[in-house]
């Protein structure tokens, strides 16, 4: 068994591995695979090549394409992603994801599982967190590998989109619950709320899937592009972890 296959292994032993098998699908959001990426990632975790090894990257038209796709995720051409959100403790956050492979630069001894993962959080926390607190932003690394290894920020970040999301469909009194009572009775019925406005008339050139901030508002997708004013703009709120008192 090579020091590759070793440490592959190793990768798909680590936590949160396989999570993505158990993620649901959601179309409407865009957060699906296709079947090409879906067998991609397959012959990625399956030890199979993918591309050619003599083959030129199409994005950097400069280094060749190693035969298993590592150049893939760290070419220096592909636009990074950095979006920032009204989440943590009422400031802006901006979170920077950062995907790696635990496999670059691979030795034959040493290897240890989510350790490129870990390097990479703290090489974006020591360039970008000082700026991001001079304008009064909170700094998030989502830092990951390849294989599903996530580091210490990324679980803490998802935690806390989790427990938003639950206070959106579970009610208050849920917290006083047994386990081996029924939840349904504390469901949260009051989940979809629609309200008509005025805005300004720029918001036709949305298209969905677009962010935008609405002042004292918070933070809106569109789902409904402009069509005519019979069928206006449908957006709806991004949750900020904020809830307003409920009597």
């Amino acid at each position: 068994m090579t020091a590759r296959q070793k440490a592959v292994f190793q990768c798909l032993r680590a936590p949160h591995s396989q999570d993505f098998l158990l993620a649901i699908p959601i179309y409407g959001l865009g957060q699906h695979m296709s079947p090409v990426e879906y067998r991609t990632i397959l012959k990625y975790r399956l030890m199979i090549p993918i591309f050619p090894a003599d083959e030129i990257c199409h994005v950097c038209r400069k280094a060749c394409l190693d035969s298993f796709g590592e150049h893939a995720v760290h070419c220096k051409e592909l636009s990074r992603f950095k979006y920032r959100h009204d989440m943590v403790g009422g400031k802006h956050a901006c979170v920077d994801l950062t995907g790696v492979s635990p496999l670059v630069g691979l030795r034959t001894g040493g290897f240890t599982v989510g350790h490129a993962a870990l390097k990479a959080a703290t090489s974006k926390v020591t360039k970008h967190e000082r700026s991001c607190m001079e304008n009064q932003q909170v700094f998030i690394p989502f830092a990951f590998d390849t294989f599903g290894f996530l580091a210490p920020d990324a679980v803490e970040l998802l935690k806390r989109v989790q427990r938003i999301m639950h206070s959106n469909v579970i009610s208050p009194r849920s917290s006083d619950m047994k386990k081996e009572e029924d939840f349904i009775p504390v469901l949260n019925r009051d989940t979809k709320k629609e309200i008509g406005g005025v805005r300004d008339s720029n918001m036709r050139r949305l298209k969905r899937g677009d962010i935008l901030q609405l002042e004292r508002k918070g933070y809106f997708r569109c789902d409904v592009p402009f069509i005519t004013p019979l069928k206006p703009i449908v957006i709806f709120v991004v949750p900020n972890g904020r809830q307003t008192a409920t009597k």
